[in-house]
């Protein structure tokens, strides 16, 4: 006789379901100190001045009227237990069209892997969940 496992649809369900209520409190914590690192990464100086004298951001773009930089946003969406959503844009009505400008980035390149959501992610979760294991 061949070993089997029965599966419980309507159980295992409630297993998942009570996971993500215990996990979906430090996920929340871990996205909302992500999408504020983040921002605060995307609105900083590099230190460096582009063409025009202006000091240079992250993507590599200066602002004059400080619109840009102040239009960086962060979200934080629960769809449903286990399922979180982190949003990252620029309202600006013209950061389209910085970000269409080769070499420079207004949100485009935040989430290569070693860019600034990576490196925040990895600092939340050793900050807020330090058991888990970002991969």
């Amino acid at each position: 006789m061949r070993p089997s496992v029965q599966l419980d649809s309507a159980g295992l369900r409630k297993v998942v379901e009570d996971a993500a209520k215990q996990w979906d409190p430090k996920i929340e914590l871990v996205l909302n100190r992500v999408g504020s690192r983040v921002v605060d990464i995307l609105r900083s100086y590099t230190g460096e001045r582009n063409k025009r004298g202006r000091e240079k951001h992250p993507g590599g773009w200066g602002d004059k009227t400080f619109k840009l930089r102040d239009s960086f946003f962060y979200e934080v969406q629960h769809e449903r237990p286990g399922l979180w959503l982190l949003i990252i844009g620029n309202t600006a009505p013209h950061a389209h069209l910085v970000e269409a400008v080769d070499g420079i980035f207004v949100v485009r390149g935040v989430a290569e892997p070693g860019g600034p959501v990576d490196q925040a992610l990895r600092q939340a979760v050793s900050e807020i969940a330090p058991e888990w294991v970002v991969t």
